[in-house]
């Protein structure tokens, strides 16, 4: 059938590169098998294509090349000994047709299978249209792979598409945002320009203020001025008033109702018998004024009543007869000073001390009114350090040595325990209540202070004062407690020892400012505690006796200095017994505060303590009661108890 069809239709045979060039017919029986095996090859060429396509889609296409399959059949195994034709590109099937004495380029007439020559011409087109075909499927596969790749890249941009939409839209939002801001900014900036505007008016304002104050402040340094000179003159005026007048004090009252004339007889009296005058100095006219003074007995009756007299003699040299007469006075209770204002009366009790200093350093040292002259120059007091001691720095530990140990070596011998307290902390007592004054308000090292208790009961009777000063913690008493006329008011005194971190020098000055505000107010003033002061024996008074002839001629008056004659009256003796004779500096410290205040210490000298104990280890005196001369009389007993076995 192919024949007659080859007949009807003369189609000119396409050669190829492997075709038999020898003219040469091959037999049938040859054709055949040829056929035969060339559709075995064909069928497992399949096959191999179908596991190569499927091993190609996985690897990397390379277009520029193309790989040869290699087969199990030994058609296939044949191709391996022609690597020269499948290496080179594939010939244009129009060729020109070889001479059939030579064999075709490339190719060789046998096999290593012994393969006759015949089939090698109808194997070889087969194979390179099977070539071709795995290389379009390649070709397919590569296209397909780049497909997906496109796909998936449109997959991507639709992705980016929708982010670009939603970072659009979040750019719209900011835009919208900063726009807002914008308009914010505009009005705050419009809101600063008003108000720098108004600072600027403010400010000018404050300028044309400030000029007004200005003003108003030379007018006022002005007026001030003025007042401070009219004071002076005013002052000088009062002096030079009082210039002829004395003050007598300790003349009884003869009644309660005493007549300006009664008052000028005594006091003729008086000229003639205490002051041995041999003629009565001309005055003008005397009278009683004041506040009235009892003179009580012991027992508590009194003695007698008095008032100061003052006097206005008729001129000056007359009154300066009757004050240098005055030195007659002496051992008495009687007392004559000039009159002052009570302003230079105040300056000259604050200079009293300075003076007394001055006197002690043997230099010379006298009044002119209220001015204070030493060694011919003018004393100005200079202002207190305002500076207060640093109390943060720990306290020193002692081991072996100093006065009170911290730590004792003797094991069998308990440590002595101190509570020290702050601000934050409470005592809980049944029937007692307690308030402090403690060192340090708020630390995280409490350090030490002053403790107050007292009986509920007389809650209402007690008020505590806050003061500034650390070494005092003031309190008073209600009058109605002790029945008198003015309430009491007690001070605790605590004195850091000498030589410790605590030490202050001014203690005493800043106790003698409070004592001096807390005396214009009562004159019934208590002071009782620690001073870590050794006074000995020595007289904590000014004895009129042993002072110079300058107390007299500028202090005729003994009561100006000294209260000394209450002790008398009341059988109270000036000289103290004392266990301890040792003085140290604080302890003169406050002898001469006692002498400046007019205060007495009551250890051994009133009460169960004339024989005197002492307050500290049973060797020392260093715990007192001071109080005014005016106290002493409500004291009915005084005793230093046992020595507590806590502290030893």
């Amino acid at each position: 059938m192919n024949s007659k069809k080859g007949e009807k239709k003369v189609r000119k045979r396409k050669k190829s590169s492997t075709q038999n060039v020898s003219g040469e017919k091959p037999n049938k029986k040859a054709v055949t098998n040829t056929q035969k095996s060339s559709s075995n090859v064909n069928k497992t060429k399949r096959n191999v294509n179908k596991n190569k396509t499927n091993q190609d889609s996985t690897n990397t296409v390379n277009m520029a090349t193309f790989n040869v399959p290699v087969y199990d059949t030994p058609v296939t195994q044949n191709r391996q000994f022609q690597p020269y034709s499948m290496t080179q590109p594939v010939q244009n099937p129009n060729f020109t047709q070889q001479s059939p004495n030579s064999p075709a380029v490339g190719f060789y007439t046998s096999t290593p299978q012994n393969i006759n020559s015949v089939m090698q011409p109808m194997v070889n087109p087969y194979l390179d249209t099977n070539c071709k075909l795995d290389d379009l499927t390649q070709k397919v596969n590569m296209i397909f792979d780049k497909m997906s790749t496109l796909d998936e890249l449109s997959n991507k941009i639709s992705t980016f598409d929708r982010a670009v939409q939603n970072l659009f839209k979040t750019v719209e939002k900011v835009s919208k945002r900063v726009d807002d801001v914008e308009q914010g900014m505009n009005f705050i900036n419009e809101k600063f320009e008003d108000a720098k505007k108004d600072v600027s008016d403010v400010k000018g304002v404050c300028a044309g203020i400030r000029e007004d104050a200005d003003s108003a402040n030379d007018a006022i340094f002005r007026l001030q001025k003025d007042l401070d000179e009219l004071y002076t003159r005013h002052i000088d005026l009062q002096t030079r008033s009082m210039r002829e007048n004395l003050i007598f004090t300790g003349i009884p009252m003869h009644d309660k109702f005493e007549e300006s004339e009664t008052t000028e007889k005594v006091l003729e009296k008086f000229m003639t018998e205490q002051l041995k005058l041999c003629r009565i100095a001309e005055y003008d006219r005397a009278h009683r004024f004041g506040k009235e003074y009892v003179e009580r007995y012991p027992d508590g009756s009194v003695k007698f009543m008095t008032k100061p007299i003052v006097c206005r003699f008729r001129n000056f040299k007359e009154r300066e007869i009757v004050r240098k007469a005055a030195r007659e006075l002496r051992d008495t209770h009687f007392g004559i000073s000039e009159q002052f204002p009570k302003e230079v009366n105040d300056k000259r009790k604050e200079l009293w001390p300075h003076f007394q200093e001055a006197r002690r350093q043997r230099k010379k040292a006298f009044f002119k009114r209220d001015r204070l002259f030493i060694d011919g120059v003018e004393y100005c007091p200079s202002k207190k350090d305002e500076e207060k001691r640093d109390d943060d720095v720990p306290r020193r530990q002692y081991n072996k040595q100093g006065a009170r140990p911290k730590k004792l070596n003797d094991p069998g011998r308990r440590q002595r325990r101190k509570t020290k307290l702050d601000d934050c902390d409470v005592i809980n007592c049944d029937e007692f209540i307690f308030s402090f004054k403690n060192r340090h308000k708020i630390t995280s090292h409490r350090s030490g202070g002053i403790a107050l208790g007292y009986r509920k009961c007389l809650d209402k009777c007690i008020k505590t004062f806050d003061t500034e000063c650390k070494f005092v913690y003031w309190f008073s008493v209600d009058k109605k407690v002790f029945d008198l006329d003015e309430n009491i008011v007690f001070g605790i005194v605590y004195i850091p020892p000498v030589n410790t971190n605590y030490t202050s020098e001014e203690a005493f000055n800043e106790i003698d400012v409070e004592f001096q505000r807390f005396s214009q107010n009562s004159k019934y003033i208590v002071l009782l505690g620690d001073f870590n002061s050794r006074t000995a024996n020595l007289s904590d008074f000014y004895d009129e006796n042993s002072d110079d002839e300058f107390i007299v001629q500028h202090f005729t008056d003994q009561f100006d200095y000294t209260d000394v004659h209450i002790l008398d009256n009341l059988n109270i003796p000036r000289e103290r017994n004392s266990p301890d004779n040792v003085v140290n500096g604080f302890g003169r410290k406050l002898l001469d505060f006692c002498k400046s205040n007019k205060v007495f210490i009551l250890n051994g000298r009133v009460g169960q303590d004339v024989n005197a104990k002492p307050t500290s280890r049973n060797n020392s005196v260093i715990d007192y009661i001071v109080c005014t001369s005016h106290f002493l009389q409500f004291v009915s007993n005084f005793e230093i108890g046992e020595f507590s076995k806590l502290f030893f």
